[in-house]
């Protein structure tokens, strides 16, 4: 029989679950009730770690697909954290789990320097909180002053708003965000496939604005195939009051 384990952790509501082996028929209920149980009750964030599952099948797909539905009756969005280079990567990106749960793209770690992450995810209102998680994590681990934290944070969580407000109809998308480094230069890439309108907001402030001053230099390309945005920041520089 395949061995799959699950290790949970929990605080102030928010629950990360790791998994690691082979995920699939065999053992999938298991490792379902072991999760049902640690999500079980007042939750404000759920995060899937695969980083050390080695194999998934389709009942485990459906295993994140029905847990990600069930939380969205909660309001809340699921985290799923996937290696890049992950056997299990293609699956979920097959599986279309971007459409209702925030994937989370990173780089193994290597002892050396963090590598880039990207955030695929609904272009919903609820997945702010998802990226601006995954934001905070990775700024501190490239040694992030607070000051550019918070820029960083402002001008990507206006892009990713725009796109929310902008790019897509009732039918819905996904928006990327892609955060990498450049030598000593933050590059945040912001990415739709939506073909952009008026907000379905009015007044919604001036999100452009705010991008232009909160980075070092931004562009913001239409086009038919969407739209992307592109934030760079330094790392370090100086720090008005």
């Amino acid at each position: 029989m395949t061995v799959a384990v699950a290790e949970m952790s929990a605080d102030n509501g928010s629950v990360c679950i790791r998994l690691s082996g082979e995920i699939d028929r065999a053992n999938v209920s298991a490792v379902e009730g072991q999760i049902r149980a640690a999500v079980f009750g007042q939750r404000t964030a759920v995060s899937v770690d695969l980083t050390d599952v080695s194999y998934l099948d389709s009942t485990g797909k459906q295993l994140l697909f029905d847990l990600a539905l069930g939380l969205q009756e909660s309001q809340i969005m699921l985290e799923v954290v996937v290696p890049f280079d992950s056997s299990t990567r293609r699956l979920i990106e097959l599986s279309g789990l971007q459409s209702i749960a925030a994937v989370v793209l990173m780089h193994r770690p290597d002892g050396s320097q963090v590598g880039p992450v990207e955030v695929v995810s609904p272009a919903q209102a609820r997945a702010l909180k998802n990226i601006r998680h995954t934001l905070r994590r990775w700024l501190s681990e490239v040694g992030a002053s607070p000051y550019v934290v918070d820029d960083v944070l402002i001008a990507v969580g206006e892009a990713c708003t725009n796109v929310i407000d902008h790019a897509y109809g009732t039918e819905g998308g996904t928006v990327n965000v892609h955060l990498g480094l450049q030598g000593l230069d933050l590059v945040a890439t912001i990415a739709d496939t939506g073909l952009w309108g008026q907000p379905s907001v009015e007044n919604r402030g001036r999100g452009t604005l705010f991008m232009r001053h909160c980075s070092d230099d931004l562009r913001i390309d239409h086009g038919p195939s969407g739209t992307t945005v592109v934030i760079r920041r330094h790392l370090i520089g100086e720090e008005t009051q």
